[in-house]
C-alpha cells in the first residue's frame, strides 16, 4: 500500500463529504443514485429496491386493471354513441344499404362521427335532376286541344257543358 499525503487525503475526505450529502440529500438522492447505476449497474438503488416490493407490485398490477377497464368503459360509450347515431340517421330515413355506405365512407375518409359522414354523404350524392324524355310531353296538357268531345265542348262552352254534366250527375244519383 502507498501513502498518501496530507494534501491528498484531504481532498478524498472533501469528495467522502460531497458523496454523503448528495445520498442523504433527499433532493438529489434519487439523481445521485441514477448516475451511479448508470456506472456501475450492479448497484442495487433504491428504486430497484422499491419496484421489487410486493406492495408496489400489487399496486402496478391494479393500475394495470383500472387502465384496462377504464379503457373499454371509453369505447362502450363511444360505441353506444355511434350504435345512437347510426339510430337518428336511420330515423332519419336512411335506408339499410344507405347506412352501409356511409360506414364504408367513414372507413375510408377516416370519419368518427356518422352523423358528419352523412352529411359529406348527401353533399357528394345529392340527388340528380331527372330530365325529362324526348318522347313525353313536358307539360300536363291544360289548354291544349283535344280531339275528346267533353273537352271541346268545355272549352267551346263552358256552360253547355256544365249543364250537361250536372244531367248526368242527376240520372247517376
Amino acid at each position: 500500500m502507498r501513502e498518501i499525503e496530507e494534501a491528498e487525503y484531504q481532498q478524498l475526505q472533501q469528495m467522502r463529504g460531497v458523496l454523503e450529502k448528495l445520498n442523504n440529500n433527499p433532493k438529489s438522492r434519487r439523481d445521485y443514485q441514477r448516475a451511479l447505476k448508470a456506472n456501475y449497474p450492479e448497484i442495487t438503488t433504491d428504486e430497484d429496491r422499491l419496484a421489487e416490493a410486493p406492495e408496489v407490485q400489487r399496486l402496478t398490477k391494479l393500475e394495470e386493471r383500472l387502465e384496462k377497464y377504464l379503457d373499454s368503459q371509453d369505447k362502450r360509450e363511444q360505441d353506444a354513441e355511434t350504435k345512437a347515431a347510426f339510430g337518428r340517421l336511420a330515423d332519419a330515413g336512411y335506408t339499410e344499404e344507405g347506412i352501409s355506405k356511409i360506414q364504408k365512407l367513414m372507413v375510408d375518409r377516416k370519419i368518427g362521427d356518422p352523423e358528419a359522414a352523412a352529411a359529406l354523404f348527401d353533399k357528394t350524392n345529392a340527388p340528380v335532376d331527372i330530365t325529362p324524355s324526348g318522347f313525353q310531353p313536358t307539360t300536363w296538357g291544360f289548354g291544349q286541344p283535344s280531339d275528346d268531345p267533353d273537352t271541346k265542348l268545355l272549352f267551346e262552352n263552358e256552360d253547355a257543358w256544365a249543364e250537361r254534366e250536372a244531367r248526368k250527375a242527376f240520372r247517376e244519383g
